[in-house]
């Protein structure tokens, strides 16, 4: 279970029929793999509850389409020690219907810059085929109120169906 009570990975929202029979992608016929969709949910601390901490859940789906969208397999999350990765749920969905869960303990954590404290963590999602859906979420906090890292609606090299982001602020929290 997630730390602010995100759901189990076999909660994950239904797969659509129209998910589970997309080849292609309008507008980018060759693409290898599509985010079908990408959510974001920052909650900002409220100082006046006691709160010490702003989270930010992500939700995400991706389809492999063909061979090389295998790459898209692997979730890889930037954190700091600023900026700390709490949780990662994820599954790949099989076109025969299989659900295979991403395991607990398969991730890799790199540095990616030893004096700023930056990592990188990569998941590895298994059972990667084409027709696969991968399914993911996770959240990252930060005890602060003013720090926002840029939400992308497009991903290099991958198109993107439907991205968004939404901000749930206090109302003890103003800005003049």
């Amino acid at each position: 279970c997630f730390v602010h009570g995100l759901a189990r990975a076999d909660s994950f929202p239904p797969i659509t029929d129209a998910e589970r029979a997309l080849v292609s992608v309008p507008g980018s016929p060759n693409a290898a793999a599509v985010v079908l969709w990408r959510q974001g949910e920052v909650r900002m601390m409220d100082p006046t509850k006691g709160e010490i901490s702003s989270h930010l859940t992500v939700r995400g789906r991706i389809k492999i389409l063909k061979p090389e969208g295998a790459a898209q397999g692997d979730i890889a999350i930037a954190h700091s020690a600023f900026v700390r990765l709490n949780a990662f749920e994820g599954r790949t969905v099989l076109p025969d219907g299989r659900v295979v869960p991403v395991p607990k303990d398969v991730r890799f954590e790199r540095t990616a810059s030893r004096s700023k404290r930056l990592y990188v963590t990569s998941v590895p999602f298994p059972a990667v085929e084409p027709g696969a859906i991968l399914d993911y979420r996770f959240e990252v906090s930060w005890d602060s109120l003013f720090y926002l890292d840029p939400w992308f609606f497009q991903e290099a090299g991958i198109p993107v169906v439907h991205s968004e982001i939404v901000f749930d602020i206090p109302n003890s929290v103003r800005a003049f």
